[in-house]
């Protein structure tokens, strides 16, 4: 096991520390653009890691392009929501983002990949992007937000259709008979739940007390 001693020693009374020598450095040439995203050529590709019993652990594979016109492209992160709308974020180091400077020439787009391992026990559904930043190496960032915002006005005067929702249960995640599954149900209004699970035969398996509920859709 490695440890770390540490010992000072000064060679004169005067323990007070020098004072710090400071040095402005002023270029013609500044770097003050941030880096630029290629937002038509972002591709996903995820692969689980168990296909023939699928249990949530999935790797993600995110590739996109970044360019950055001086110092170059030096820090990013993802943003991802689940089918229940949580936000998971995730830092990305590029694999030339080892120093000050970057090894490579600039002002054209390079190709990165962010790799994302979804635990066991991830939400089944769609998964999406909702944020991409990108900063470079003198600290400009921006921004990428592919959340889509739908505006729409409400007219008091015109009364509003009722809402056709009916009790359903809907196709699970995946075979019920498996360790862990996902079982996702719609309410017409808030209800108790309690689901009956029986094989295929018609024999008693399980029998779930999921408790109120609110209308709309659940995954248990």
């Amino acid at each position: 096991m490695a440890v770390q001693n540490l010992h000072e020693v000064y060679f004169s009374e005067d323990k007070k520390d020098e004072p710090l020598i400071w040095t402005d450095i002023e270029t013609k040439n500044p770097d003050t653009t941030p880096p630029n995203l290629d937002i038509n050529r972002i591709n996903v590709v995820a692969t689980p890691t168990n296909p023939d019993n699928p249990n949530g652990e999935t790797v993600v594979d995110i590739h996109f392009y970044v360019r950055d016109d001086i110092s170059g492209y030096g820090i990013g992160g993802v943003n991802i929501r689940d089918p229940l709308g949580n936000i998971h974020h995730r830092w990305h180091y590029p694999h030339d983002n080892r120093g000050m400077y970057v090894n490579y020439v600039t002002g054209k787009y390079r190709k990165y990949t962010k790799q994302i391992l979804l635990p066991v026990g991830s939400h089944p559904g769609i998964w999406g992007i909702t944020n991409i930043h990108v900063s470079d190496k003198a600290g400009n960032k921006k921004d990428y937000d592919f959340t889509e915002i739908v505006r729409f006005e409400v007219d008091e005067d015109v009364p509003a259709a009722p809402t056709r929702v009916q009790n359903a249960l809907l196709p699970n995640y995946p075979n019920p008979f498996n360790p862990e599954t996902w079982i996702p149900y719609q309410l017409s209004a808030l209800a108790d739940v309690t689901v009956t699970i029986s094989a295929v035969d018609g024999t008693f398996v399980r029998k779930l007390t999921l408790g109120h509920k609110p209308m709309g859709i659940s995954v248990e």
